[in-house]
């Protein structure tokens, strides 16, 4: 029985949640949050770039926009994700020959007391240098200050997924390489009805006749990231001592012999309330918890698998 650190962290979460989507395997019917589908997009590009140690930005680029609209990515989305990669590849293409590909989007699989640990690694390089050292990689998009100091990395000193990617490959660290995308939205229309102009006709600022078009939202997020530079992008070495090892492995030993349990017997779970919103977002399976919706009502469809994103 394998069990990934999404899972678990799932788990963690709410039971419930957990229940319907890897007991049940319920899914919703249709694209992803553009949050999720802009972060899927980047990754997409970023396997390319990693493959190629930083030698095939038009290719990332390709990959990462054919990715974006087959998520449902619009125009604006696909010119952030555009942007947001060849801002990488200026900030890390030179230097990046240090580190050897030794697997992208690699899957691994660790067998632990009760079940497998299982995922997938964004990357596992080896250094160019003697003696050699392998380390995990990691990215993320946020929009969070990623500021040296700041909570994004603190929290990173008990990271689950951190510590369960050690634990499997037995690493030195990983490299937590970060992308941090600009509090930007495109300039709408301004409905007719809200309008307000000034003696002078024009609107009042923050209005607009029309939508912006690509090219000037192209040259507002160059600007942003003119403006910040070196705020964008950050990586750093996460490591962990022995003894952090040795609790990260008792936490997660726990929670896979709990989740087995719960897949070998399922039933239902006890809800969290304080898990039914996230990022502003009502979770997903809302309204089965509340008994607004059944499985059956075509909101949902079934998985062949509880971890689709793995090899069966």
């Amino acid at each position: 029985m394998r069990v990934t650190t999404t899972e678990a962290r799932t788990w963690l979460r709410c039971r419930e949640e957990h229940r319907w989507r890897y007991v049940e395997r319920l899914v919703p019917i249709g694209p992803p949050a553009p949050a999720l589908a802009f972060g899927s997009a980047v990754h997409a590009g970023l396997e390319v770039w990693w493959q190629h140690q930083g030698r095939e930005l038009e290719g990332a680029v390709f990959n990462a926009l054919k990715v974006g609209m087959d998520l449902g990515l619009d125009g604006y989305g696909l010119v952030s994700v555009e942007v947001m990669l060849r801002r990488y590849h200026k900030m890390w293409g030179p230097g990046q020959e240090h580190w050897l590909p030794v697997g992208v989007e690699e899957e691994f699989l660790a067998e632990r007391s009760g079940y497998w640990l299982a995922g997938k690694l964004d990357a596992l390089v080896d250094t160019a240098s003697i003696p050699t050292r392998r380390y995990v990689v990691e990215h993320k998009t946020t929009t969070e200050d990623i500021s040296a100091g700041t909570g994004y990395w603190r929290r990173l000193t008990i990271d689950m997924q951190v510590n369960n990617y050690l634990l499997a490959t037995g690493a030195a660290g990983c490299i937590y390489d970060v992308l941090r995308k600009p509090k930007l939205t495109p300039h709408r229309a301004t409905p007719e009805e809200k309008r307000k102009y000034r003696k002078d006709g024009a609107l009042y600022a923050g209005q607009y006749e029309q939508d912006e078009d690509l090219d000037a939202w192209r040259v507002r997020l160059e600007e942003a990231y003119d403006a910040e530079p070196g705020s964008w992008f950050k990586r750093e070495l996460i490591m962990r001592l022995d003894d952090e090892l040795v609790r990260a492995g008792q936490d997660i030993d726990q929670l896979g012999r709990e989740i087995a349990e719960a897949r070998r017997s399922p039933k239902p779970q006890p809800r969290n309330s304080e898990a039914c919103i996230r990022y502003g977002r009502p979770c997903e399976y809302q309204g089965l918890c509340f008994g607004e919706e059944t499985p059956s009502d075509g909101r949902f469809h079934v998985l062949d698998r509880e971890h689709q994103e793995l090899q069966p």
